[in-house]
């Protein structure tokens, strides 16, 4: 190689990282703007919905050993924090979904959250699960209402 060639490829390697690290500037500023938006989310759903599981968390937390009168400010404790970890859940599928996306609103699917939880193979397989018996459900549905609209025919 002579001079001229190593200077176009230094030059050419040169405009290669620039690129990549745009890129790389892109992505970070887009992650940023979702827990952004994701916390301002987060803030709205737990004001919004404060107190609406008052009534079945001291059950719940009686069946799983608490005094039968559970202190309020423990009840309240825990809904935010049921409420945060649901709304942080909400807010990676979204991310992640909006990643998969070019443009446009996110639409959140199973899939989304499956893939979160994919790592607590507990809670995987249950929704997997209420998704097969949600399934089974519609189609018993329509079979139902197949034989009705039949009878409105005649």
């Amino acid at each position: 190689m002579n001079d001229d060639e190593k200077e176009q490829v230094a030059e050419i390697v040169k405009d290669v990282r620039q690129s990549a690290r745009f890129y790389r500037y892109g992505l970070k500023r887009k992650k940023e703007e979702a827990k952004d938006k994701a916390g301002a989310a987060e803030e709205h759903v737990t004001k919004q919905l404060k107190g609406t599981l008052a009534k079945c968390l001291p059950q719940m937390m009686y069946g799983f050993g608490d005094h039968k009168d559970t202190e309020v400010e423990s009840v309240a404790y825990l809904e935010s924090l049921v409420f945060e970890r649901i709304a942080s859940l909400a807010a990676r599928c979204v991310e992640n979904s909006t990643l998969g996306q070019a443009h446009g609103k996110a639409k959140v699917t199973a899939q989304d959250l499956l893939f979160e939880i994919r790592k607590d193979k507990r809670k995987h397989r249950r929704c997997k699960e209420l998704l097969r018996l949600n399934e089974e459900i519609k189609q018993s549905k329509k079979s139902f209402e197949k034989p009705e609209m039949l009878e409105d025919g005649k």
